[in-house]
């Protein structure tokens, strides 16, 4: 898909249909966050353990939940580790953008 994500091509195919104010307000009701906004994770870093640590094998990346990018990884181009230390292990280091 290059360098334009799903995500992207979904937002289009609802500004074809709704304004971006409907979008953003149908968003903020769901509890979701806007196109491009980062959502600071309320959680306590032991609590992320439960969820898998996302990489990018093209890159050697990788992402926890709570940076900006988690769920943008091309799907094709995913490894998941239980947590960072299997990550880094394996020999992927932590996305620049991550808190």
């Amino acid at each position: 898909m290059g360098s334009v994500s799903l995500v992207t091509i979904m937002l289009r195919d609802l500004l074809d249909h709704f304004t971006a104010a409907e979008i953003g307000s149908a968003l903020t009701q769901a509890g979701l966050p806007q196109p491009g906004q980062v959502q600071p994770n309320p959680l306590p870093e032991t609590s992320l353990l439960s969820y898998r640590i996302i990489d990018n094998h093209r890159s050697h990346i990788y992402h926890r939940p709570d940076c900006p990018n988690y769920s943008q990884v091309a799907l094709q181009n995913r490894v998941e580790f239980n947590n960072t230390t299997e990550a880094e292990a394996a020999g992927y280091r932590r996305a620049g953008n991550c808190p």
